[in-house]
């Protein structure tokens, strides 16, 4: 995802895409493709004692019971004994239903069955349709590749029917596999990213500069985090919410100027200056008493607007000046983050902490500004 910069006319956001617990999908394809595997081999052996009558029913009935008994494990056994080969089953009773004229919509609804435990406790309506769409188009890709590599490959060899059965069955476990792959892709918008985004339009040019450098260093700090290959995930965790704080605070310390700005006007100190140098000479000019006073009035009320201008300019330079010097914290912590990419966790740990460190909390130095503007209101006050 790239960030647009401190451009005000657009941004472009790309959704991101998670790829969450490997591990759960790495192990649930390997039980998958052994149950493939064990069910198809189940298969010859009752081939080999009952004769090839009812060969393909059998073959897709073991492979089925065997896939099922893989997609419920984990669970108590008596619900791995029974829901298991019920489930295989079930789903192969819809395949010959279909009949042979419509193999590929029964092999779909094979598929689709056999993805139902997996997808009813996803969480998401749309997981569930992508895993049961996924496992319906894998049992139809499976038995086609199987086909393919049995044509051009196992058939020419005279490969040993234990080696084929075996490897035809693992063949479909695995496309059935990979169609779970919808129960474990997140799809989400960056919210941080978005606000940055949504700011670098809105802001002030200083302020929307900042947010622009700030958002694309940002990117490049998740970027090399993701690349890492050691590393803890606490210590990830750690960077990404440093990153993230700051982040979140030049956009609250530029909102909060935003609305000062505002409230302010458009009067500059320059017309302020030329107004009170306008009166100063009509006092001088005066010769009424009574109008002289009404104007050193006036002047008086203008020089506590230029004071107090004044004041929220030097606050407002102060803030900026605070939020640059995190924001080369930032820049140099995104450096770290490439330099020992590659180096122990131990060593990463020990040269990022005290950047960590400077960075922790900056989602308080939002305060800033509240205090700069009450000052600034304060001065303003007791001058009036």
């Amino acid at each position: 995802m790239m960030f647009s910069g401190p451009r005000r006319e657009g941004s472009s956001k790309v959704p991101r895409i998670r790829f969450e617990d490997h591990a759960s999908f790495q192990t649930g394809t390997v039980r998958l493709v052994i149950g493939g595997a064990a069910g198809a081999l189940a298969a010859l052996a009752g081939r080999t004692l009952l004769g090839p009558e009812h060969a393909y029913s059998m073959i897709m009935g073991c492979m089925g019971v065997g896939m099922g008994i893989a997609l419920m494990w984990g669970r108590r056994w008596p619900a791995l004994l029974v829901l298991g080969p019920l489930l295989g089953l079930g789903s192969v009773a819809l395949l010959l239903a279909a009949g042979d004229s419509h193999e590929p919509f029964g092999l779909g609804l094979m598929g689709a069955v056999l993805g139902l435990p997996l997808a009813l406790p996803s969480g998401s309506r749309l997981r569930a349709a992508l895993v049961i769409a996924g496992t319906a188009l894998g049992a139809v890709v499976g038995i086609a590749s199987v086909r393919a590599v049995e044509a051009t490959l196992l058939g020419p060899i005279d490969a040993p029917d234990i080696a084929s059965y075996a490897l035809q069955g693992g063949i479909v476990g695995l496309f059935v596999s990979i169609g779970t792959v919808g129960r474990h892709i997140t799809v989400a918008g960056d919210a941080v990213q978005d606000a940055l985004a949504r700011a670098t339009r809105d802001l002030p040019g200083d302020f929307a500069e900042l947010v622009g450098r700030a958002g694309e260093t940002r990117v490049r700090v998740l970027d090399a985090l993701e690349r890492r290959a050691d590393g803890s995930e606490k210590e990830r965790a750690q960077v990404r919410k440093a990153v993230d704080e700051l982040a979140g605070c030049i956009v609250k310390v530029g909102r909060r100027w935003q609305a000062v700005d505002t409230d302010l006007g458009t009067t500059s100190p320059a017309v302020l200056e030329r107004r009170i140098a306008e009166l100063t000479g009509r006092i001088e000019a005066a010769a009424d008493p009574e109008a002289r006073a009404a104007y050193e009035k006036a002047r008086g009320a203008l020089e506590d607007q230029l004071q107090h201008r004044t004041e929220i300019a030097k606050s407002r330079d102060r803030t900026v000046a605070r939020l640059h010097s995190y924001l080369a914290v930032l820049e140099r912590l995104h450096l770290a983050v490439v330099r020992f990419r590659s180096s122990d966790a131990h060593r990463f740990a020990t040269e990022m902490q005290p950047m960590l460190d400077e960075l922790d909390g900056v989602g308080t130095d939002a305060e800033l500004a509240a205090q700069a503007i009450d000052e600034s209101q304060r001065s303003s006050t007791t001058s009036a």
